[in-house]
């Protein structure tokens, strides 16, 4: 799969369409994209962000930006940019980078706030890939990239509905990738680990940064630098960095889990 625009030929003209292109992690997919020669479609809820973002790259890059605002929790919205997609034949890479965290135990936690989650990293995420993928197959080219999580390969208290979901986008897309064996469109889930972006700020998901040692962060322009390396080596699991990868083998075997409760545990009785 070719990542490059001047690879296309001189008529073509490769699209890449990024969500959750405002900040963190999609918003540095999306300079990497332009650096690269794509044209971009950038999607998330905040229009100021995405204007700032097209002004800037356009002006940088000589690429052409073209911003939607949506809000990817509305199912009305998401299908709205899925029919969207599907009217390009033009399309060379999607990121569906667009999510966020909810705090609390589930039966505690807000209900809606789970809900939408699910329809952010889920629904959002099968109605997307499912427009552009006919496309991709047709001209035997092109990739998705699902931003998952180290968490995925948790069970973690607290954590239900984000584990789970991202547990969802690693299976979606190794079987997705299974069914295009034999052709050169190429699926990804990305499984990052703690990385320095604004996801730890908002209030569903903030933390205090300095009680998680500075040697398990990763800066989002390498983690989206390794992220599009492997999408081009076919790598389906991407889990960027040694750290992560051996964190992510110790999670699978559950020798984290006895740790995980305990602390739970704790942090329920205000230790």
């Amino acid at each position: 799969m070719s990542m490059d625009k001047k690879e296309q030929g001189p008529q073509a003209c490769p699209v890449a369409i990024v969500t959750g292109a405002s900040a963190g992690l999609g918003d540095v997919y999306a300079r990497k994209l332009a650096e690269r020669g794509f044209d971009l479609i950038v999607v998330a809820r905040r229009e100021d962000r995405l204007n700032a973002l097209k002004e800037e790259l356009e002006g940088r890059f000589g690429i052409t930006v073209e911003p939607v605002v949506a809000d990817l929790a509305n199912e009305e919205a998401v299908a709205k940019v899925a029919t969207g997609l599907r009217a390009r034949n033009n399309i060379e890479l999607l990121v569906n980078n667009a999510g966020f965290g909810v705090q609390g135990t589930f039966h505690q936690a807000d209900l809606d706030k789970n809900l939408a989650m699910i329809r952010v990293h889920v629904f959002a995420t099968v109605s997307l890939t499912h427009a552009v993928l006919p496309q991709m197959v047709a001209r035997n080219r092109g990739g998705v990239i699902n931003v998952s999580s180290l968490a995925s390969f948790l069970t973690a208290p607290g954590a239900v509905s984000y584990c789970a979901t991202k547990a969802y986008l690693n299976s979606f897309s190794k079987s997705v990738q299974a069914e295009l064996h034999g052709t050169d469109v190429r699926i990804q889930a990305l499984c990052p680990g703690f990385t320095y972006t604004e996801f730890h700020d908002v209030p569903d998901a903030e933390m205090d940064r300095s009680t998680i040692p500075r040697f398990m962060w990763m800066q989002a322009d390498r983690v989206a630098e390794i992220s599009l390396r492997s999408l081009k080596r076919g790598k389906v699991l991407c889990i960027p960095g040694v750290v992560n990868r051996i964190l992510a083998w110790v999670m699978r075997s559950h020798l984290f889990d006895p740790f995980i409760r305990r602390a739970y545990g704790k942090r329920k009785k205000g230790c």
